[in-house]
């Protein structure tokens, strides 16, 4: 759906075969990629909804999705397999940078330290690793349902949401100093 920033104008673009679990924006290319949940895939259209095209097939479980649109690659989490993948932005030369998580959700690409983040729903932490996979680490642990994730890099900060309290919370990049926001 596509609305009017004054919130006029609602306009469905594209229907699709299963929920949405993902959605990024190629404003330069004209180009909207997401990514479909319970179908297992990820596809891009034209920003007005027209010639849609499957760029990832089958993926299972796909959550969150970002795109470095620099280096060409989609990275996005396997929420049911415990993977966090990469591909060309063709989708070709599909690769697991790293497994065996539990329940990786939302991810936050970090351009410029090279570093993905993202958060692990039930295993309840937030990791990170660098674009390469090399570099695993939990950031933090013990956490109540992390999901959604976003970084302040200017200020080393690290937001994500508590599922289980429905707060936002924030910390330093390393860990530490966590607060309710």
């Amino acid at each position: 759906v596509r609305v009017n920033f004054d919130g006029t104008g609602v306009e469905t673009l594209i229907t699709t075969e299963s929920g949405v679990s993902g959605i990024v924006l190629d404003s330069e290319n004209g180009k909207i990629y997401y990514s479909l949940f319970g179908a297992g895939k990820i596809k891009r259209a034209d920003l007005d909804g027209n010639n849609i095209e499957t760029i990832v097939d089958p993926i299972n479980s796909p959550g969150d999705f970002n795109i470095d649109f620099a280096a060409g690659k989609i990275y996005w989490t396997e929420y049911f397999e415990g993977n966090l993948n990469k591909c060309n932005l063709d989708g070709t030369e599909v690769e697991t940078i790293i497994s065996g998580q539990m329940y990786p959700s939302h991810l936050f690409l970090d351009y410029s330290n090279s570093k993905i983040f993202w958060t692990n729903y039930v295993g309840n932490n937030i990791n990170s690793v660098n674009f390469d996979g090399t570099d695993h680490q939990v950031v933090m642990s013990s956490l109540s349902y992390p999901a959604g994730i976003t970084l302040d890099i200017a200020n080393t900060h690290i937001y994500w949401v508590n599922y289980q309290t429905k707060t936002i919370q924030r910390a330093n990049t390393d860990g530490t100093n966590t607060i309710a926001i």
